[in-house]
């Protein structure tokens, strides 16, 4: 958690920086490329899952079969880190950027800045594997340590580069690098102290292969549908008004975000807290930490919509160094989500901490598919406030409904004498 709040302080940092130094159109574009770098993460195939777990259960007690596990994941990681570079390289001179300036010069500014940004996402996602495998091992606060520090030499090299006169790609670039940069470190780390398994790769097999797919699956899914439902506004803002709308809705939408991260940190240690009560059938303590955790929830989200109502312009506009990047609309749009945003939360750490993986699975598919065509009605009639209301609303009209009828279901079915909710 220390190295998500420092790694989120650093990339608000980042922003407020690079808008500075690109001018508002160029912002714009890179926000659109950032929104769809944060698909690259999913195609791990929900290994960092699977080693979390399997890892955890055999580090101390089945060497050899940790091994193969580590192993059989970094070469699944592996190709397809290499297949999306191999697309990268196809199909990225192929995008068309909606609302760029005419002349070559904007366009190959785009493909360089994109190629860049992907390029670095592609790399860290099999660095990254060294730091769940020593989480694995209950070393979290080395993984902590090292990745805050490669934000901090990240956000410092960004700066230098601003410093020199380079260009979008160069910075942007440098702004992702922290996890590549940690994930590296972490592997160096892990095999000179034995924390990680070295790979063999001679202990891989098809069965290992297919089994870890199989395992991975619903964490892909889930990965999948939440990026689609949290994070795609951005690239829908992108096609339906050009990359230079995205700047100023991407800076609001970054408000509850924020919050959002926070809150998880506040949150996650009852995940723990919830399984290990589920696994001694304490169902009545369960329904009582739902009900309090939920009336907290409405009472800190409600005070942060409000917040964001009427602090928010103020914030953004000292954290952009210029006005005119918040407009009421978007603000009232940003305080819906917000609650949305809290609540969904909620209940992801709920559900997830429940294991209640598939049922989570369908309620983000669903509100995904609701989602998605009145985000891109609404932003054609309203712009970007439309698709900043579409989001909201199928949170709280679809997510959160569904996912508060199965946790109540639930509690209802394991805790009949104590109100659920």
């Amino acid at each position: 958690m220390i190295y998500q709040g420092v790694y989120a302080a650093t990339q608000l940092v980042a922003l407020g920086m690079l808008v500075r130094y690109v001018g508002r159109e160029q912002y714009g574009l890179w926000m659109t490329i950032l929104a769809v770098t944060t698909w690259v993460p999913v195609a791990n195939m929900g290994q960092t899952a699977v080693l979390l777990t399997r890892l955890g259960a055999l580090a101390h007690t089945d060497r050899p079969a940790a091994c193969r596990v580590f192993s059989a994941s970094a070469l699944l990681v592996a190709c397809a880190a290499a297949g999306l570079l191999l697309i990268i390289v196809l199909f990225v001179p192929l995008v068309s950027w909606s609302g760029l300036p005419d002349g070559d010069a904007s366009l190959r500014l785009a493909q360089a800045t994109a190629t860049a940004a992907l390029t670095v996402s592609v790399l860290a996602l099999p660095a990254m594997l060294a730091g769940f495998a020593i989480f694995a091992h209950q070393r979290g606060d080395l993984v902590h340590m090292i990745m805050s520090a490669a934000s901090l030499v990240g956000l410092a090299a960004m700066a230098i580069a601003m410093r020199l006169q380079q260009p979008l790609w160069v910075v942007g670039g440098l702004s992702l690098a922290a996890p590549l940069l940690g994930g590296l470190t972490l592997w160096w780390l892990g095999l000179a102290t034995g924390l990680m398994p070295r790979p063999r790769w001679a202990l891989v097999d098809g069965k290992t292969l297919t089994n870890l797919m199989k395992t991975g699956l619903l964490f892909f899914l889930t990965d999948a549908a939440a990026i689609l439902l949290l994070r795609s506004p951005d690239v829908i803002v992108a096609s339906v008004d050009g990359v230079d709308a995205v700047g100023p809705f991407a800076s609001v939408g970054r408000l509850p975000l924020l919050l959002v991260a926070v809150f998880q940190a506040v949150l996650l240690p009852f995940w723990p807290a919830l399984g290990e009560a589920a696994q001694r059938r304490d169902y009545e303590w369960i329904a009582r930490t739902a009900r309090y955790t939920l009336m907290l929830v409405l009472g800190l989200w409600a005070a942060a919509a409000a917040g964001i109502g009427l602090l928010g312009a103020l914030f953004v506009e000292v954290w952009m160094g210029a006005a005119g990047f918040s407009t009421p609309g978007l603000l009232a749009a940003a305080c819906l989500q917000a609650l949305g945003l809290g609540l969904f939360s909620w209940l992801l750490v709920l559900l997830g901490a429940l294991s209640m993986q598939r049922k989570l699975v369908v309620v983000a598919g669903v509100t995904t598919l609701i989602f998605l065509p009145l985000a891109f009605l609404s932003g054609t009639w309203l712009g970007p406030v439309g698709v900043a209301l579409a989001q909201a609303l199928a949170l709280l009209c679809c997510a959160v409904p569904l996912g508060t009828l199965v946790l109540y279901r639930y509690l209802a079915e394991h805790a009949p004498r104590c109100p659920p909710l």
